[in-house]
């Protein structure tokens, strides 16, 4: 990986992969595809992955997404086809700040009721910048977010006024 400093776009699928431990030294990779591996867990990926924004994850046995939580350039993500079960497994990736397609099907965790609205919800007024499972955000979603968050505010105890500019805006409507 040394050789490869100006690396920019890496494919190491199918490869049986358990650890990333040699994916330091590439500063300017930003995209990655592990895809079809054995990874189980990803520990503090940030200090690894500094730059990338594609991630590819899929068709692995990932149990959760929180060592994805300092990735924050991170702004697609494919993780179908793991075991994520609850939405516990997925919020690290509902706090990225330039994520804008999240890829979860199939995973236990769709089955959940409201799924898309309960992750959207970690979004909260980004959620109508997001592209879950291949979907963008519908105005009724939009919607049902919105309330949620209001009712976050309530339970709280804080003033409506919080809500202010933080309310989700479909993409729609910011020329996108």
């Amino acid at each position: 990986m040394r050789l490869a400093k100006v690396l920019t776009c890496l494919t190491l699928t199918s490869n049986s992969l358990t650890k990333l431990d040699q994916l330091t030294g590439l500063p300017y990779l930003t995209s990655l595809h592990l895809g079809h591996n054995q990874l189980r867990d990803l520990p503090d990926l940030h200090t690894r992955l500094g730059q990338v924004t594609h991630l590819d994850i899929q068709h692995n046995s990932v149990r959760n997404l929180h060592g994805l939580a300092r990735c924050y350039p991170l702004a697609h993500l494919a993780a179908g086809h793991n075991k994520l079960r609850t939405l516990a497994d997925v919020t690290a990736a509902t706090l990225l700040p330039c994520l804008a397609t999240l890829h979860l099907a199939p995973n236990k965790v769709t089955n959940e009721v409201d799924y898309r609205i309960k992750v959207l919800e970690g979004f909260g007024g980004r959620c109508g910048e997001v592209r879950l499972d291949g979907q963008d955000t519908s105005p009724a979603e939009l919607d049902k977010v919105s309330v949620l968050m209001a009712l976050a505010v309530a339970r709280e105890g804080k003033t409506p006024t919080a809500l202010f500019g933080n309310l989700p805006r479909s993409s729609s409507h910011l020329g996108l």
